[in-house]
């Protein structure tokens, strides 16, 4: 839920979405490798219209597993929206923790 609402903040403040997700990919590859982080893996979906484009798209992160089709796995899942002068974005991220 911080993840989410961390990025959505930013998003509404930044105008480069692209060099935000940019410096996002490589904190989450930096945290992820660590041995003490505390999640298997992380998958951050952000949906809309990066760096006022006619046309919206969506960028995946994702790093590590997630197994979504497991049930018996543990999943912490959060949506949100961030509301910028360009439109809107969607903001989705499955954690899975060890």
């Amino acid at each position: 839920k911080l993840l989410a609402r961390f990025i959505a903040l930013q998003l509404q403040l930044i105008k480069r979405h692209n060099m935000f997700l940019t410096f996002l990919k490589r904190s989450v590859f930096i945290f992820t490798s660590l041995e003490n982080s505390g999640f298997q893996g992380l998958k951050i979906l952000i949906s809309g219209r990066f760096n006022n484009a006619p046309r919206g798209r969506s960028r995946l992160i994702q790093y590590g597993r997630i197994p979504l089709q497991s049930i018996d796995t543990k999943i912490d899942y959060y949506q949100t929206e961030a509301f910028t002068p360009s439109g809107v974005f969607g903001i989705k991220v499955w954690i899975c923790p060890k």
